[in-house]
């Protein structure tokens, strides 16, 4: 039985760029993460995470953006994605902000699954219980 948290060893690093140029402004960053202050779960190798953002200030509203990529490299691999876009108007004293995002998230494909369900797919009842109707990927 493994441990909740794991032990892992390695280096955080990371960084970030910033460009202003008048009304634009852009930035890039980057980071990844081999290990934490308390502890990561069990087989956790790390975290990369990179993001992408701008904006444009128009004076009567401004317009920004960010598309951002967190892939967990772990027991169960994972990559979640966000896009965004939002608007700021100034209003008297304060600004009304506006935002849309869009998260996804992928869990890596599990061989050994995908191999028992390409095997069964003809025979419904030899599915693992809650994959019936699931498509064989």
């Amino acid at each position: 039985m493994e441990a909740f948290c794991a032990t892992t060893t390695g280096k955080n690093f990371g960084g970030n760029v910033l460009y202003f140029a008048g009304p634009l402004v852009t930035t890039a960053a980057y980071q990844q993460v081999k290990n934490g202050a308390f502890g990561t779960p069990a087989g956790w190798r790390s975290q990369d995470t990179w993001q992408i953002g701008a904006s444009y200030d128009f004076t009567l509203v401004k317009l920004f953006g960010q598309y951002s990529r967190v892939k967990t490299n772990a027991a169960l691999d994972t990559e979640t994605k966000l896009t965004s876009v939002g608007v700021s108007v100034p209003i008297g004293l304060g600004k009304v902000l506006l935002q849309h995002r869009h998260p996804t998230a992928v869990l890596a494909p599990d061989p050994c699954r995908q191999r028992c369900l390409h095997a069964h797919a003809a025979d419904p009842q030899r599915l693992p219980a809650g994959d019936e109707g699931r498509p064989a990927a």
